[in-house]
Formats: C-alpha cells, sequence, structure tokens
C-alpha cells in the first residue's frame, strides 16, 4: 500500500471543475445567528446557526422536514396537531430529527447550536402560535446585540462528482458534498475520529479495517449518522445522485488507501 498524505489545498487545486448542480443562492439570518440556503435540482438544505438561549421554529408545513442537529445541544419540541400530543427531548449532535406533515416543532438551544433542515418541496409555513410565543419571548429575554457568527463559508471546489462546500462552525469543520450517481469520494483513511451524515439519495458505505483487512459494507437509503474511527478506509459510491455532511476537528489530512482509490479514479476516467 502506497503511503499518500492529501492536504486540504492541494485536493482543491488537484480536481477543481466546472461541473456543479449545488448552490449556496443565498445568506441571511439575525442576532440568533446565521442562515445559509442551499438549492439543487430537487432539494432545499438550509444551515441554522442558533446562539444559547434562543429558539427557531414555532410553525408547521404542509410536506415531511428532516432536521440534522450538527452541533451543540438542543431542546426540540414536537406537536402533532391532529392528537395535541406533544414530545419534549434533549438532544446532542448529532442527530436526525424527521418531521410529518402538519406536525409543529420548536427548537430552543441549550448551547451554540447548528442545524441543517431538509425538504423537497416549495418553502410554505403556517404560525403555531403556542410555539411561535415561545420564539417571541425567547427574543425578549435577551439583548439584541448582533455578535460575531461562528458558522462561515470557508471554501468550495467542484468536479465530475459534484461540489464540497466547506464550512467552519465554532472552531469544527463541516463539509458539505454532493456524490453524483456511479462516482465514488473517499478511498482513504484519517488519523482521526470523523462523522459522516447521509442526507438524501442512496449510497453505497463501505470500511476496510487496515489492522485485520476485513472489510464491511453498507447501503444506505435513509438520513444516517456513520462515525468512522481513526485509520479506518472508507469510501462512499453513488447508487444514486447523493448528499452527506462530514465533519471532524483539527486539520484535514487523508492518506489513500490504494484498493478504493483505483476504483475512484477508474469512475472517473470513465
Amino acid at each position: 500500500m502506497v503511503t499518500v498524505v492529501l492536504s486540504l489545498k492541494t485536493l482543491i487545486k488537484f480536481y477543481f471543475h466546472n461541473n456543479m448542480t449545488i448552490e449556496l443562492i443565498k445568506s441571511g439570518g439575525d442576532h440568533r445567528g446565521k442562515i445559509l440556503f442551499f438549492k439543487s435540482e430537487h432539494l432545499k438544505i438550509n444551515f441554522f446557526e442558533l446562539k444559547k438561549n434562543y429558539a427557531r421554529g414555532g410553525h408547521y408545513h404542509d410536506y415531511p422536514v428532516t432536521y440534522v442537529l450538527i452541533s451543540g445541544k438542543i431542546q426540540h419540541r414536537t406537536k402533532f396537531l391532529d392528537s395535541e400530543k406533544e414530545i419534549i427531548e434533549e438532544l446532542s449532535a448529532p442527530a436526525i430529527i424527521k418531521i410529518s406533515p402538519n406536525t409543529s416543532n420548536l427548537i430552543i438551544s441549550i448551547n451554540n447550536s447548528l442545524f441543517l433542515e431538509m425538504f423537497d418541496a416549495e418553502y410554505s409555513s403556517k404560525l403555531y402560535h403556542e410555539y411561535r410565543n415561545i420564539v417571541i419571548e425567547k427574543n425578549k429575554m435577551h439583548n439584541h446585540i448582533e455578535s460575531n457568527s461562528s458558522l462561515n463559508v470557508e471554501n468550495e471546489f467542484e468536479d465530475s462528482r459534484g461540489k464540497m462546500f466547506f464550512l467552519k462552525f465554532n472552531g469544527k469543520n463541516f463539509n458539505l458534498i454532493e456524490l453524483k450517481k456511479n462516482y465514488a469520494r473517499g478511498g482513504h483513511y484519517h488519523k482521526f475520529k470523523s462523522e459522516h451524515i447521509v442526507l438524501d439519495g442512496e449510497i453505497e458505505y463501505f470500511e476496510n479495517n487496515l489492522e485485520t483487512d476485513s472489510e464491511s459494507k453498507k447501503i444506505i437509503t435513509n438520513p444516517e449518522i456513520i462515525i468512522t474511527k481513526p485509520y479506518i478506509a472508507h469510501m462512499f459510491f453513488g447508487l444514486k445522485n447523493s448528499y452527506f455532511i462530514e465533519s471532524f476537528l483539527g486539520k484535514y489530512e487523508a492518506i489513500f488507501y490504494d484498493n478504493y482509490r483505483k476504483i475512484i479514479e477508474e469512475k472517473m476516467s470513465d
């Protein structure tokens, strides 16, 4: 096995190519934090920064929405409008929350937090006043002094496999990654633990334990969290156009695992 250490700067220079489908269409936000709005052919993926003790939500939709808590800790409240049943839970990142149509939800940050919402529809919502009043009261309790956002887009690049956005929040790295059908990503291992959150599509995930040379494979069709341990070679193969999040602490470095890299390079040269 040939060892190749790849820095993030090298990746950006080596793989840049015009073939993007996902876009950062705008940014916004308020004293509660920044919002980044992404859009692909069919999917909307919006990142929300939520500072400690503030709230977002207080409405409902007529279509399903998936939330992913990427960083921090929240209290999440769900109210089923047909039954008035309420669920209140504390969640720490990473976590996936699926909201069915006509179900109101409320997110209150316990720590500075980052989450995304994801849906496949034109945006529309209706207020749920019980929860919306909590959002308003939380705003009244704090001075609305603007402070620097902890959420930033650090860089981006694209190649034949799709687009990647490099984000940073509270010192941690979060990459939004597009993987087109019949292409692969990864093919390496890290010295650090990383988290991968499959958002949409269909992916075959490969892992190889370098100590035992044992491989495992898994097909993922729904949002799912994957914890990748240090020194575990991994690869993502797109069975359909897909999106996932990669997160890690510290400086990015990857060491090639040749068996997987050959697959990636062959697919890119087809």
